[in-house]
């Protein structure tokens, strides 16, 4: 997939433009469209990477349904205690 910054004289600064075209290239690569030549380590390191950040993301989320399962249940508790005076 290609991307152009469509040139019309006057409209859009030198500046605008390379901050246009850095946001595009940065879109490429992202979306996989482009990819850097990374060695076979590198892939490796990266993959190692995202998947200890996944793992730990994992283990956040987990820990936060838990507090809020605790929460709900504290919640419960005082909604009955109020209903029963």
């Amino acid at each position: 997939m290609n991307f152009w910054i469509i040139d019309l004289p006057g409209l859009l600064s030198a500046g605008y433009q390379s901050i246009c075209c850095s946001c595009c290239l940065n879109l490429s690569v992202h979306c996989g469209y482009l990819s850097y030549n990374l060695t076979e380590k590198e892939q490796e390191e990266e993959t190692s990477t995202l998947k200890k950040k996944v793992a730990a993301e994992k283990k956040q989320r987990e820990h936060l349904l838990q507090l809020n399962q605790i929460l709900a249940k504290q919640v419960m508790e005082k909604s009955k205690m109020v209903a029963g005076k």
